[in-house]
């Protein structure tokens, strides 16, 4: 399946496409990647990988055929050298960064809302999730966008075990790290923590985080 042009969030010296989970990256004062870099669309993958559209403009790479995921990782360490720094990367991927801050949600389902609502503040609020960088704050505004738009329905946002897909865990960890960062506000009172509790038991309801079938239970 042919590509775009493909940008990651790196370090000063290398895209770091081997850190699957990167440390955090820094952005300027303006919202954008300090070090962002170009995997030109013209650049071959190599034996082992390909390229998948997940939602909108991002795109996985992501191993052709079952391996471990140090194999994986060496693999996507050689495409580090076909990279190229590039100064900004706003310009060229403007949707993506459409997204630097999302808006209050227009689809009218309740459930879609609450989820919504949890993702924005994680998102805007840039709420510090362990091993997050800006690719993935990224990724979590992109899936936002898609449930408010209906792209991504809530049935496919929903954890479903060892085979749940990359992006039903990352909603599953957002909303949860979300739902923790509430409860550690100080100064709420009773009538507001009962609305919390409320919200927070309607977010769990929804994706089945007390489930024994969950990828986060």
């Amino acid at each position: 399946m042919s590509r775009p042009d493909t940008y990651r969030s790196g370090n000063a010296s290398s895209p770091r496409f081997d850190n699957v989970r990167a440390s955090d990256i820094k952005v300027d004062k303006e919202g954008n990647w300090s070090h962002p870099w170009l995997l030109p669309k013209n650049a071959e993958l190599g034996n082992g990988l390909g390229a998948k559209n997940d939602h909108g403009g991002h795109w996985l790479i992501i191993p052709t055929t079952e391996i471990s995921l140090d194999g994986y990782k060496h693999l996507l360490s050689e495409l580090n050298g076909r990279c190229e720094k590039v100064k900004r990367a706003r310009e060229a991927v403007g949707e993506l960064h459409e997204a630097d801050v999302l808006p209050d949600p227009v689809n009218s389902d309740k459930s879609v809302r609450i989820l919504y609502s949890a993702l924005q503040a994680v998102h805007n609020g840039n709420i510090p999730i362990k091993d997050w960088d800006e690719n993935d704050y990224t990724y979590i505004a992109i899936l936002a966008k898609a449930l408010d738009s209906g792209k991504l329905s809530l049935k496919d946002a929903v954890t479903s075990g060892p085979k749940s897909t990359k992006e039903q865990r990352f909603i599953a960890e957002a909303a949860t790290e979300f739902m923790s960062a509430e409860r550690k506000r100080s100064g709420v009172g009773e009538d507001e923590m009962a609305d919390m509790d409320n919200d927070h038991g309607h977010l769990k309801a929804v994706l089945k985080l007390d489930d024994t079938e969950s990828t986060l239970a």
